[in-house]
This record gives C-alpha cells, sequence and structure tokens, in this order.
C-alpha cells in the first residue's frame, strides 16, 4: 500500500492500456464515501465502497477487482527499510474468493512504494487506534528533504503469478485460515524470486 498509494494511480491511469479485456473496480476504504466531494470524485475514478456486498455484484457481473487487503493498517505501518504486508488476520477476500467459485487472486507487487515517501512515527499509536475504531488513516508523511514533495525512485508493479482459490460456497474458518497461509507463502516466495530485480536485496518481507 505505501503511505500514499500512488501504485494505485498508476493502475487506475493504465489499466485499460495494458488490459483491455479485461474491466475492473477499484475498492477504496468505505470512510471516503462519507466525505463531501471525495466521494463524487472517486466514483468519477470508477472507485468503489470497499464492502463485501459490493465486491460480490462486481464479481458476478464478470469484472476483476483490485484491492488492498492491508488497506489503513498497512498504510500506517509504511516503512522504508522493510516491504511490509498487512494480511495475517485479513480473511475476508479470502473467503469471498472461495464463496464467489474459486476466483483466482493476482498479487501486485511494488517495489519502491515504501521509498516515495516515510511514515513520521508521530503518534503512531494514536493513529492506529483510529484506524481501528474508525477505519480511518491519517499519514503523517515525509518524502524529499522532509517536505511531501515525492522522492524520484523507481517504481516497478510486478504481477505475480495467479493464486488459485478452491470453490466453497459456506468455507469453515479454518479452511479460510488454511487458504491464507497458503496465499501468504505464495506471495513470499514470488517476493523473495523478484527482489533482486528491484534492488530490495537485504530488504526484508515483514508479514503481520
Amino acid at each position: 500500500h505505501g503511505v500514499v498509494s500512488v501504485n494505485h494511480v498508476l493502475l487506475m491511469a493504465r489499466w485499460d492500456r495494458y488490459f483491455p479485456d479485461h474491466p475492473k473496480r477499484d475498492m477504496i476504504a468505505s470512510v471516503l464515501f462519507r466525505i463531501p466531494f471525495l466521494r463524487e470524485f472517486h466514483l468519477w475514478l470508477g472507485c468503489t465502497d470497499a464492502s463485501k456486498r459490493t465486491a460480490q455484484k462486481i464479481l458476478r457481473h464478470n469484472m476483476s477487482l483490485l484491492l488492498y487487503p492491508g488497506g489503513e493498517q498497512e498504510q500506517m505501518r509504511s516503512r522504508i527499510d522493510e516491504f511490509g504486508l498487512y494480511l495475517k488476520h485479513r480473511l475476508g477476500f479470502i473467503r469471498l474468493a472461495m464463496e464467489e467459485g474459486g476466483i483466482e487472486i493476482v498479487p501486485i507487487l511494488a517495489f519502491g512504494e515504501t521509498r516515495i515517501f516515510e511514515q513520521a512515527p508521530i503518534l503512531l499509536s494514536f493513529r492506529l487506534w483510529l484506524v481501528k475504531k474508525f477505519q480511518m488513516g491519517i499519514p503523517f508523511l515525509y518524502g524529499r528533504w522532509g517536505t511531501i514533495i515525492p522522492r524520484k525512485v523507481p517504481l516497478h508493479l510486478v504481477m505475480a503469478p495467479p493464486f488459485k482459490v478452491p470453490a466453497f460456497k459456506h468455507p469453515p474458518k479454518d479452511a479460510v485460515h488454511a487458504c491464507l497461509n497458503d496465499y501468504i507463502a505464495h506471495v513470499t516466495e514470488f517476493y523473495e524470486k523478484e527482489k533482486g530485480k528491484y534492488d530490495y536485496d537485504g530488504v526484508p518481507l515483514v508479514i503481520h
């Protein structure tokens, strides 16, 4: 995710050029649809509320979903010295894929995202509490020269092989947990294979 999610802007801008036969919708935090003007702006961009009901409708219309499972939790934990993913407690996207007939999940890793801006540690515990209580992330960021100007660093969006999720109309919790663990292993293997190509040797993958 990163502090700002610059990669999301690039994906929104270039998706149709690279994947013209795969229409998609971008799922974003529900709180953004409760703020005047931001709701209209994100609807204009083609974004939708990150709710299960909305996701089901989109998938049943044979469209892809672009989502960030880590969301605000991953945003608040963004660090320049690690490749952090907030996944261990994110069962919803796995359960949805199982219930909707065993959908393939294609992980996209954004090498360079966490180097564009850094997260200032100011009031971090309080801001994480706000995320937990209100699903609202408030990033305190800085970039070049300690300002809000982004750093000039390469940003590489790399797609991993699809991860096939088993179809399961009413999956029990242990099956969802097992599938999530397999997904994390899939992402980990891909990260370790690709990190050297993008100057990430020595940067650990940290799964929160």
